[in-house]
């Protein structure tokens, strides 16, 4: 005989797993898609940036060009690090089917920021 039973208390209803309400999965998606399309215009700003800065630079020493040239790598690398994970890891989170593999998705998102 359980504790319940003993104490003539009923249990409580089974708890059933249920998706996220559309809204907060909507609202993911868009954070997604906002990332995507941040991405992209911070990619096309430093095709831009180093091309004026090049431009300037044309008639200058060539070790001065080269180092501004090579500075100018380092954004590149920047940029690399600023990659899709997060999109990919919310558009997860927003197909997943129980609210388990939800939350480890958005953990995951979490992690990548």
């Amino acid at each position: 005989m359980g504790l319940l039973e003993k104490l003539k208390l009923t249990p409580p209803p089974a708890r059933s797993v249920q998706p996220a309400p559309a809204a907060r999965t909507g609202k993911l998606a868009e954070v997604g898609q906002a990332w995507l399309a941040t991405q992209g215009r911070a990619g096309e700003r430093i095709a831009a940036l180093k091309q004026s800065v090049t431009a300037q630079c044309a008639g200058s020493h060539p070790a001065f060009v080269k180092a501004v040239e090579s500075s100018l790598a380092k954004l590149d690398q920047v940029l690399g690090t600023v990659d899709q994970r997060l999109a990919v890891s919310l558009a997860k989170a927003v197909k997943a089917t129980n609210d388990g593999a939800r939350k480890t998705e958005l953990k995951n998102a979490k992690a990548i920021g």
